[in-house]
Protein backbone atom coordinates (compact mmCIF):
# COMPACT_ATOMS: atom_id res chain seq x y z
CA UNK A 1 0.00 0.00 0.00
CA UNK A 2 1.54 3.74 -1.52
CA UNK A 3 0.96 6.47 0.82
CA UNK A 4 1.74 8.67 -2.36
CA UNK A 5 -0.88 10.09 -4.56
CA UNK A 6 -0.92 9.33 -8.09
CA UNK A 7 0.87 10.48 -10.90
CA UNK A 8 -0.04 14.42 -11.20
CA UNK A 9 1.00 17.81 -10.08
CA UNK A 10 0.09 16.76 -6.46
CA UNK A 11 2.46 13.90 -6.62
CA UNK A 12 5.17 16.73 -7.47
CA UNK A 13 4.67 18.88 -5.18
CA UNK A 14 4.90 16.21 -2.53
CA UNK A 15 7.79 14.96 -3.46
CA UNK A 16 9.67 18.41 -3.74
CA UNK A 17 8.18 19.22 -0.21
CA UNK A 18 9.57 15.92 1.34
CA UNK A 19 13.11 16.60 -0.61
CA UNK A 20 13.35 19.99 0.85
CA UNK A 21 12.56 18.54 4.54
CA UNK A 22 15.28 15.58 4.15
CA UNK A 23 17.59 18.53 2.86
CA UNK A 24 16.93 20.47 6.06
CA UNK A 25 16.95 17.59 8.19
CA UNK A 26 21.06 17.02 7.57
CA UNK A 27 21.79 20.54 7.63
CA UNK A 28 20.39 20.86 11.34
CA UNK A 29 21.82 17.36 12.10
CA UNK A 30 25.50 18.43 10.97
CA UNK A 31 25.42 21.59 12.48
CA UNK A 32 24.29 20.21 15.93
CA UNK A 33 27.39 17.53 15.72
CA UNK A 34 30.49 18.93 13.32
CA UNK A 35 29.93 22.84 14.04
CA UNK A 36 29.56 22.51 17.99
CA UNK A 37 32.15 24.66 20.13
CA UNK A 38 31.78 22.35 23.30
CA UNK A 39 34.75 20.19 23.88
CA UNK A 40 34.78 16.45 24.25
CA UNK A 41 34.73 15.12 27.88
CA UNK A 42 38.31 15.14 29.06
CA UNK A 43 40.42 17.30 26.60
CA UNK A 44 42.15 20.19 28.40
CA UNK A 45 40.51 23.63 28.03
CA UNK A 46 40.97 25.83 25.27
CA UNK A 47 41.51 29.38 25.87
CA UNK A 48 39.78 32.25 23.98
CA UNK A 49 42.63 34.49 24.66
CA UNK A 50 45.73 32.33 23.43
CA UNK A 51 47.63 36.03 23.60
CA UNK A 52 46.45 37.02 27.18
CA UNK A 53 46.79 33.54 28.82
CA UNK A 54 50.44 33.63 27.64
CA UNK A 55 51.04 37.04 28.75
CA UNK A 56 49.88 36.27 32.32
CA UNK A 57 51.87 32.94 32.24
CA UNK A 58 54.89 34.62 31.42
CA UNK A 59 58.13 32.77 29.73
CA UNK A 60 59.30 29.83 31.23
CA UNK A 61 61.74 31.06 33.71
CA UNK A 62 60.89 34.52 33.71
CA UNK A 63 57.90 36.37 36.30
CA UNK A 64 54.59 37.38 34.50
CA UNK A 65 54.20 40.75 33.55
CA UNK A 66 52.02 42.95 35.09
CA UNK A 67 48.72 43.64 33.49
CA UNK A 68 49.19 46.96 31.84
CA UNK A 69 47.43 49.60 32.63
CA UNK A 70 44.39 52.02 30.91
CA UNK A 71 45.55 55.34 29.64
CA UNK A 72 44.72 58.33 32.38
CA UNK A 73 42.35 60.78 30.15
CA UNK A 74 43.56 63.93 30.15
CA UNK A 75 40.26 66.30 30.99
CA UNK A 76 41.97 69.44 30.04
CA UNK A 77 42.27 68.82 26.04
CA UNK A 78 38.83 67.92 25.97
CA UNK A 79 36.51 69.68 24.07
CA UNK A 80 34.21 71.71 26.22
CA UNK A 81 30.47 71.00 26.22
CA UNK A 82 28.23 73.75 26.06
CA UNK A 83 25.79 74.09 28.80
CA UNK A 84 22.29 73.01 28.17
CA UNK A 85 19.98 75.83 26.93
CA UNK A 86 17.30 76.68 29.59
CA UNK A 87 13.73 75.16 29.28
CA UNK A 88 11.26 76.45 26.81
CA UNK A 89 7.27 76.94 27.60
CA UNK A 90 6.48 75.13 30.75
CA UNK A 91 3.52 73.30 29.85
CA UNK A 92 2.48 73.23 33.45
CA UNK A 93 1.98 76.50 34.21
CA UNK A 94 -0.40 79.14 32.42
CA UNK A 95 1.28 81.96 30.54
CA UNK A 96 0.65 85.67 30.16
CA UNK A 97 -0.88 85.99 26.84
CA UNK A 98 0.75 88.35 24.63
CA UNK A 99 0.01 91.65 24.21
CA UNK A 100 -3.02 92.59 21.42
CA UNK A 101 -1.00 94.20 18.35
CA UNK A 102 -1.67 97.97 17.89
CA UNK A 103 -4.09 99.40 15.58
CA UNK A 104 -3.28 100.32 12.48
CA UNK A 105 -3.20 104.35 12.17
CA UNK A 106 -5.91 106.11 10.74
CA UNK A 107 -5.68 108.09 7.65
CA UNK A 108 -6.33 111.80 8.43
CA UNK A 109 -9.98 112.95 7.55
CA UNK A 110 -9.88 115.75 4.15
CA UNK A 111 -12.43 117.13 3.29
CA UNK A 112 -13.31 117.62 0.08
CA UNK A 113 -13.47 120.81 -1.36
CA UNK A 114 -16.78 123.02 -1.68
CA UNK A 115 -17.47 123.28 -5.46
CA UNK A 116 -19.70 126.11 -5.97
CA UNK A 117 -21.54 126.88 -9.45
CA UNK A 118 -23.04 129.57 -11.19
CA UNK A 119 -25.85 130.71 -9.03
CA UNK A 120 -29.62 129.14 -9.87
CA UNK A 121 -31.68 131.06 -12.32
CA UNK A 122 -34.58 132.46 -11.02
CA UNK A 123 -37.71 130.64 -11.09
CA UNK A 124 -39.65 130.78 -14.02
CA UNK A 125 -42.74 133.31 -13.87
CA UNK A 126 -46.24 131.25 -13.61
CA UNK A 127 -47.77 131.37 -16.35
CA UNK A 128 -50.19 134.43 -17.40
CA UNK A 129 -54.03 133.00 -16.82
CA UNK A 130 -55.76 136.35 -18.29
CA UNK A 131 -58.87 136.00 -20.14
CA UNK A 132 -59.75 138.27 -23.21
CA UNK A 133 -62.97 139.53 -22.91
CA UNK A 134 -62.67 141.53 -25.71
CA UNK A 135 -61.36 144.09 -28.20
CA UNK A 136 -62.62 147.72 -28.86
CA UNK A 137 -61.78 150.43 -31.46
CA UNK A 138 -62.99 154.23 -31.21
CA UNK A 139 -61.80 154.91 -34.91
CA UNK A 140 -59.77 154.11 -37.95
CA UNK A 141 -57.27 156.41 -36.40
CA UNK A 142 -57.04 155.15 -32.58
CA UNK A 143 -55.28 152.31 -31.76
CA UNK A 144 -57.27 149.02 -30.72
CA UNK A 145 -57.90 148.31 -27.13
CA UNK A 146 -57.80 144.83 -25.40
CA UNK A 147 -60.47 144.11 -22.42
CA UNK A 148 -59.02 141.19 -20.21
CA UNK A 149 -59.96 140.33 -16.79
CA UNK A 150 -57.92 138.36 -14.10
CA UNK A 151 -59.68 134.82 -13.25
CA UNK A 152 -58.32 134.54 -9.52
CA UNK A 153 -58.99 138.47 -8.60
CA UNK A 154 -62.73 139.01 -6.55
CA UNK A 155 -65.83 139.21 -9.39
CA UNK A 156 -66.70 142.52 -8.15
CA UNK A 157 -62.95 143.97 -9.58
CA UNK A 158 -62.77 145.83 -12.56
CA UNK A 159 -61.54 144.70 -15.91
CA UNK A 160 -57.65 145.67 -17.29
CA UNK A 161 -57.68 147.43 -20.70
CA UNK A 162 -54.91 148.50 -22.85
CA UNK A 163 -53.62 148.81 -26.29
CA UNK A 164 -49.89 147.98 -27.50
CA UNK A 165 -47.31 148.83 -25.50
CA UNK A 166 -49.41 149.82 -22.83
CA UNK A 167 -48.97 148.11 -18.75
CA UNK A 168 -51.73 146.77 -17.27
CA UNK A 169 -52.00 146.27 -13.21
CA UNK A 170 -48.04 147.67 -13.12
CA UNK A 171 -47.32 143.75 -14.31
CA UNK A 172 -48.26 142.93 -17.83
CA UNK A 173 -47.45 144.61 -20.81
CA UNK A 174 -49.55 144.32 -23.84
CA UNK A 175 -47.46 143.38 -26.94
CA UNK A 176 -50.05 143.37 -30.05
CA UNK A 177 -53.38 143.86 -30.14
CA UNK A 178 -55.41 141.50 -33.17
CA UNK A 179 -58.89 141.11 -34.62
CA UNK A 180 -59.64 138.55 -31.66
CA UNK A 181 -56.90 137.31 -29.66
CA UNK A 182 -53.90 139.58 -27.82
CA UNK A 183 -50.60 139.24 -27.19
CA UNK A 184 -49.52 139.83 -23.17
CA UNK A 185 -46.57 138.90 -21.16
CA UNK A 186 -45.21 140.06 -17.91
CA UNK A 187 -43.45 143.70 -18.11
CA UNK A 188 -39.78 142.51 -18.03
CA UNK A 189 -40.69 140.34 -21.41
CA UNK A 190 -40.60 136.92 -19.85
CA UNK A 191 -43.67 135.09 -19.75
CA UNK A 192 -45.10 135.61 -23.09
CA UNK A 193 -48.53 134.18 -24.17
CA UNK A 194 -51.04 134.57 -26.58
CA UNK A 195 -54.95 134.70 -25.35
CA UNK A 196 -57.56 134.36 -27.46
CA UNK A 197 -61.21 136.08 -26.82
CA UNK A 198 -63.33 133.93 -24.58
CA UNK A 199 -66.95 133.46 -25.20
Amino acid sequence: MTALPPPGPQRTRLVALLTLLGVALVFFVWRGWGGSSTPPAGAPPVASNPQGAQARAGTPGKPAAAPAMPVPVNLDKLEPVPDEPGGGRNLFRFGVPPAPPPPPPTAPVVQAPVITGPPPPPPYPPPIELQLKGITKQGPETPSVAWLKDPKAPADSRMLSGSEGQIMDGKYKVLKVGTESVIVSYVDGSGQKVILISR
